[in-house]
């Protein structure tokens, strides 16, 4: 490169000496401008990661890499959740068929007669409890055994009846009333 002094001229007349850079190949004028160019590519650089509070490209990447994998992890969250849902609603069904297969064989052990059972099941859910500091669990079938014992039914299906004129029908009816009076229900 060669350098020369070349004089500018201000308006209050001072003179300056300026070193003027003239290039002898081309070479040397691409390296110039390639660094000025880099130069000026650091300096925007840096004044996008300071506006972005962040002190360098290194710490940009950490924080870059640290999103990548909290997306991952919200992705495995999302995920984990819909089986979740799913296991939950199985559990929901398998809860109720289960309920309601209890509350088959209850009725089908004590054999009682279709027109009792709903107001069976009500007294006998209604004994159900969970276990507590102060009383022991009643499961579904210890609860429908007393209601039995407590209302004292007898099989209508296997009862004979000697000499009256009564029907299975008013013998069910009968025992449909004292059952509801037993129960508190009209």
């Amino acid at each position: 490169m060669l350098e020369m002094k070349i004089q500018l001229f201000a308006d209050d007349d001072d003179k300056h000496d300026v070193p003027f850079k003239a290039f002898a190949t081309e070479n040397e004028l691409n390296d110039f401008i390639g660094k000025q160019v880099q130069s000026a590519s650091s300096k925007a650089k840096g004044d996008i990661l300071n506006e972005l509070g962040i002190k360098s490209v290194g710490e940009a990447k950490e924080r870059f890499n640290a999103l990548n994998e909290l997306d991952s992890i919200k992705q495995s969250y999302t995920q984990t959740n819909q089986k979740y849902q799913e296991l939950e609603s199985q559990y929901k069904n398998v809860l109720e068929e289960n309920t309601k297969t209890k509350e088959a064989l209850v009725l089908t052990k004590y054999n009682i007669p279709e027109t009792f059972q709903q107001d069976f099941l009500v007294l006998a859910k209604a004994g159900v409890k969970d276990k507590t500091e102060e009383t022991e669990a009643v499961s579904l079938e210890q609860s429908a055994k007393q209601v039995y014992e407590r209302l004292n039914l007898t099989k209508v299906n296997n009862k004979i009846v000697i000499g009256g004129e009564k029907k299975t029908k008013e013998i069910e009816d009968a025992q449909l009333k004292k059952f509801r009076s037993a129960a508190g229900l009209k």
